[in-house]
C-alpha cells in the first residue's frame, strides 16, 4: 500500500491503483481493519485523480462519473473504519477531506457539463464534508491539517463563485501558517525553515 501511495505521488496512477488493490486484498483476508482503511483512502484517492484526469467531454465525464464513484465508495468505507473501529484521528481527517476534495472536483465536472444545479449539489456535500474534517482538526489539534482544510474550502467556494467567503477561509488559512512560511514583498522568505516541511504544500 505505501509503494502504491508512492506511484500515486508520481501520479503513475494504473500502478499505483494495482498495488494498492492487492494490499486491500490481502488486509481483508487478514481481516486488518486498519490497513484496510489505509488502503481505501489510497484507492480513494487514486480514483478521484482518475476522474479529475478523464476530459471535459460528454463521454469523458461519463468515465469520470465512474471513477468519481468508486472514490466515494472507497472513502467513506475509510471513514466508518476510523469513526467506529480505529481510533485514529489523523486518518479520519484525511478520510473526510479527500471525500470533500472529490465533491469539488465532481462538482467542477458537472459545471463543465453545464449542469448548475446538480453541481451545486456536490459542492454543498464537499462544505459539509470539509467541515466535518475540520471538526476533527479542531478537536485534535491538528493544526497543519486544520490549515488544510481551511485551504480547501477556500477553493469550493471559489469554484462555487463567491469570491468572498473563499477569501475568508483564505483569512483562516494565514493565521495559521507560521509567518516564516508568508512570502513577504521584496523581502523573500525569512528563516525559512527545510524543504520537506509540510507547510509549503498549502
Amino acid at each position: 500500500n505505501t509503494r502504491g501511495c508512492i506511484y500515486l505521488l508520481q501520479n503513475q496512477l494504473e500502478i499505483s491503483r494495482r498495488d494498492c488493490e492487492w494490499a486491500l486484498r490481502e488486509f481483508e483476508e487478514l481481516e486488518e481493519e486498519r490497513g484496510v482503511g489505509l488502503a481505501c483512502i489510497a484507492l480513494g484517492n487514486n480514483f478521484r485523480l482518475q476522474g479529475s484526469f478523464a476530459g471535459n467531454g460528454k463521454e469523458q465525464y461519463n468515465a469520470a462519473t465512474e471513477f468519481y464513484s468508486k472514490s466515494e465508495e472507497f472513502l467513506r468505507r475509510a471513514i466508518g473504519i476510523f469513526s467506529d473501529q480505529i481510533q485514529e484521528p489523523l486518518r479520519l481527517w484525511e478520510a473526510y477531506n479527500e471525500l470533500g476534495c472529490l465533491m469539488r472536483e465532481w462538482g467542477i465536472a458537472l459545471q463543465r457539463q453545464t449542469q448548475e444545479p446538480f453541481a451545486t449539489d456536490k459542492f454543498e456535500e464537499a462544505i459539509r464534508t470539509h467541515e466535518q474534517a475540520l471538526e476533527v482538526a479542531r478537536r485534535y489539534g491538528l493544526l497543519f491539517q486544520e490549515a488544510d482544510t481551511c485551504d480547501d474550502l477556500a477553493y469550493v467556494w471559489s469554484a462555487r463563485g463567491d469570491l468572498v467567503v473563499a477569501q475568508q477561509w483564505l483569512d483562516q488559512v494565514f493565521a495559521l501558517v507560521p509567518a516564516t512560511y508568508v512570502l513577504k514583498n521584496e523581502q523573500g522568505f525569512q528563516d525559512a525553515p527545510a524543504s520537506g516541511d509540510a507547510h509549503w504544500l498549502i
